[in-house]
This record gives structure tokens, sequence and C-alpha cells, in this order.
């Protein structure tokens, strides 16, 4: 079981994360996580700029949409592939829905209002509510690039998600419960479309 998780700073994407995992009992990997796992491995510092998502500049962006080789890097995506193989999880980020997709994974992506995510980055982190809302527009863009960059997809598009979830006015528990009931019964149709093959898609 993969569920894949992207957000939008400030919508409490990272706390759904962490409870859907929690009520699943898997694994939860965060960049964080990630990051430790790719240094016992060895393979942090090959991997260090993907692993930390750092921001892509503009011309080598412009250089790999030119190039299928980055969408996203095949080195990249087998290793995180390796690090995680043979687990069920719930990964934060990274081009995760992307790399994933073959593995039937369940991808999801979470948003909110502006003005819930800049209230929330202020009772987080302490901060204004000016420097909340620039500290939202960079990591946003941060994440934006970032994924376009090693994907050739837009980040926090609908289609390229299972499913999309505004955090706004629920609850992070509602919203992880949501989820679990999601791929529940997803899996339910894909056990009744294996156990009875009269049943087509």
């Amino acid at each position: 079981m993969i569920i894949t998780v992207a957000r939008e700073c400030g919508s409490n994407g990272h706390l759904i994360g962490e409870l859907v995992a929690k009520k699943l009992g898997i694994e939860f990997y965060d960049r964080k996580t990630l990051i430790q796992m790719a240094k016992d491995s060895g393979g942090y510092d090959e991997f260090r700029g993907f692993f930390e998502e750092r921001q892509v500049n503009s011309l080598l962006y412009s250089l790999a949409r030119r190039s299928e080789e980055f969408f996203p890097s095949t080195r990249e995506r087998h290793f995180l592939k390796r690090l995680t193989k043979g687990k069920s999880f719930v990964i934060m980020e990274v081009c995760s829905n992307y790399i994933f997709r073959d593995d039937d994974a369940t991808s999801v992506f979470i948003h909110a209002q502006a003005d819930y995510k800049v209230k929330e980055i202020e009772r987080r982190l302490g901060y204004s509510e000016e420097k909340a809302k620039n500290f939202i527009k960079n990591t946003d863009l941060r994440r934006k690039e970032f994924h376009n960059y090693y994907t050739g997809e837009f980040w926090g598009e609908g289609k390229n998600y299972n499913l999309c979830i505004d955090s706004t006015q629920i609850d992070p528990e509602f919203a992880a419960d949501m989820i679990v009931s999601y791929v529940n019964a997803k899996q339910g149709k894909e056990m009744e479309i294996l156990t009875n093959p009269t049943i087509k898609e």
C-alpha cells in the first residue's frame, strides 16, 4: 500500500499524512525521514538536491523540459524505490505521485484557502501576517518548480491526483479519515474485480 501526499504550505498536509499512516499502521516518510534513510544507505551525497527539494535554476528547468530523462531523473526514481521497497507507507512530496504512479499508489493533494494558510503559519511559526504570506508564497513556489522540473506535470493540478482535499473547514483527523476511506474503497473495488472476472472497470 502506497499513499503519496502533496500539499500547499499551511494546509496541514503534513499532519494529515502522519494521521493517515498512524490509522493504517504503516510507515510515514517525510523529507527529514527520507534524508536520514538516504544517509544511512550511503546515497545521500549523490541525490542531495533531490531529497532536499532544492529550488531549481530557471535555465536548468528550461533545458530539462526538452529532455525526457528529467521526468523524473531515472537515477532519483530508482534510488527512492530502493529505499522504500517492500513496505507500505505514506510519503510526502518528492514527486512521489509521479514516481509511484505505476505502483498502484493512491495520490492525494491537500490545499486550503489563503486566509486559513496564513493563520496556520502565524500560529505554528509565530510569524507576522506579512512574513507568513511570503513564507507560503516562497515555499509553494519552490515545491511547484521542483515538481514541474522533475516530472513535466503541473504541481497541484487535480487530474494528476486521485484525491484532492480542501482542508480549510475540516479537522485534520476528518481529512485523514477521508483518505483512509478512499483507500479502503479503492482496494475493495480492486479485490472485487480480481475475484469476479465478469466485472469491468
